[in-house]
């Protein structure tokens, strides 16, 4: 049975006590269940003074905290772990226990668990501070941590495990940069790099949680990326952040700016936009083009329609001869005002950041757009949210590391499983077989799997 105030506590002037009700939350029944308190003039407590302890509907029967057992809280811890919400686990433990307890009375649970693992929620920050210092201890890895002195205050903070720094002296040629929100108790923005291995697989190289979305904050966390580089990234892709601009925000003064947090830090990277991103910007300023007027033909409707298709596959323009004849047809069609021609003229002057066409021309790991870092957030999304301690955070960008690793070595063997096969027909390796041990068999295969790894050029005449 769920109850609650009737309105806040009101004080009878007349008889000098203070009076508060307790009522039925089922409104739409219009129960007439309530229960009236007031205070006794001499001892100051409540009394129950008056009631009706009748309900015009049937009651809710809950399981309570007590039923919950052993077995059922070492359940919750391990549903936990998957990242479901509280309701679907509270869905899952009455089904497999055959109980019905109240979503609320799971989520206490829940948060007894957090509090085992992590300590009370007020220790959450220094408790992090210590999971760094561990982590660097035991696997080299390199953070870094900036407080507010006055008040002893976490403001921002980034981490990079040993692991991150050898993808980085690898794979740095080309990464992704972006920031998602919501992901913490304290609201901290997030800033996530990734890079693309030699596998295709998207891999984290790098996280900070900053102070907020200024171009300073965005500036800390970059200069302590690059400090563990060994080199500048080719190229930086990354969406219209509006922090990127030192100001509010406006797509034009972005590209006009051209990016100043990562220009400033990475001068000779390339920086790219994505194009999914500037596919929405222009969902939103043509919108009139996909919307009938009233007396329109329907051919004048296909053509307003082919239009706004037009403008929307300009990023993914593949040729650079399509984009210049998309361009003119549509800067020549009627139904474009002035500012809206000016608009994509001004866009047009920095096409080399955001058109396929373009940016195809240096190498980007065959990447136009920063869905890999989009996906890659939907999958955090699924463990992390506004309540999230900040040592939630970091065990789920482990968690999330332990299964790229996973994923590559996976991989891995499945690929030396298929060369396996295929060593196996060779020739030299049957004649082994008939004098060598399997353990000296296996040690000729692996050097020969390592030596197809290798391709042989010619440098100049005698040299290869």
């Amino acid at each position: 049975m769920a109850l609650s105030f009737k309105g806040p506590e009101r004080e009878n002037i007349k008889l000098g006590n203070r009076v508060s009700i307790l009522y039925c939350k089922r409104k739409q029944k219009h129960c007439p269940f309530y229960l009236e308190f007031r205070t006794n003039q001499e001892s100051k407590e409540y009394e129950l003074h008056q009631y009706y302890n009748c309900h015009n509907h049937l009651l809710e029967d809950f399981d309570s905290a007590q039923q919950i057992t052993d077995k059922i809280f070492e359940r919750i811890g391990l549903l936990k772990a998957t990242g479901s919400e509280t309701r679907v686990i509270t869905d899952l433990i009455n089904q497999e226990f055959k109980k019905k307890f109240h979503w609320r009375t799971i989520y206490y649970q829940l948060r007894k668990i957090t509090d085992q693992m992590y300590g009370k929620i007020s220790e959450d920050a220094s408790k992090l501070c210590d999971l760094f210092e561990k982590d660097t201890e035991v696997r080299g890895s390199f953070s870094q941590v900036k407080k507010n002195t006055d008040e002893n205050r976490l403001e921002s903070c980034c981490f990079m495990s040993q692991r991150m720094q050898k993808l980085l002296e690898y794979f740095s040629d080309v990464i992704v940069i972006d920031t998602t929100h919501k992901s913490n108790r304290f609201n901290l923005p997030l800033m996530d790099v990734i890079v693309v291995n030699n596998m295709g697989h998207t891999c984290t190289a790098f996280f900070a949680l900053l102070k907020n979305n200024t171009f300073e904050a965005y500036k800390w966390g970059l200069e302590h990326f690059k400090s563990r580089l060994k080199r500048n990234p080719s190229v930086i892709f990354t969406d219209d952040e509006e922090a990127l601009t030192k100001g509010t925000f406006n797509f034009l003064l972005i590209l006009q700016l051209n990016f100043l947090a990562i220009k400033e830090i990475f001068p000779t990277s390339k920086r790219n936009l994505c194009a999914w991103h500037i596919q929405q910007n222009f969902k939103s300023k043509f919108s009139f083009l996909n919307r009938k007027k009233k007396g329109e033909s329907q051919n004048e409707k296909n053509h307003k329609m082919n239009l706004y298709l037009t403008i929307l596959n300009l990023p993914f323009s593949k040729y650079e001869e399509d984009f210049q004849e998309d361009l003119e047809e549509v800067l020549e069609d009627d139904n474009l005002s002035l500012d809206h021609q000016n608009y994509l003229k001004e866009k047009v002057k920095q096409k080399e950041l955001w058109v396929k066409a373009f940016i195809k021309t240096k190498f980007c790991a065959g990447m136009c757009t920063s869905s890999r870092i989009e996906a890659k957030h939907k999958v955090l999304k699924q463990y992390l949210n506004s309540s999230k301690r900040l040592t939630e955070l970091f065990e789920t960008f482990k968690m999330i590391e332990s299964q790229e690793i996973s994923r590559y070595e996976s991989e891995i063997e499945r690929l030396n499983k298929g060369s396996n096969k295929i060593i196996c027909k060779y020739k030299l390796i049957q004649e082994l077989e008939k004098k060598y041990s399997p353990y000296s068999l296996t040690i000729v295969k692996n050097n020969l799997l390592e030596g197809l790894n290798y391709s042989i050029e010619k440098i100049k005449e005698g040299v290869w």
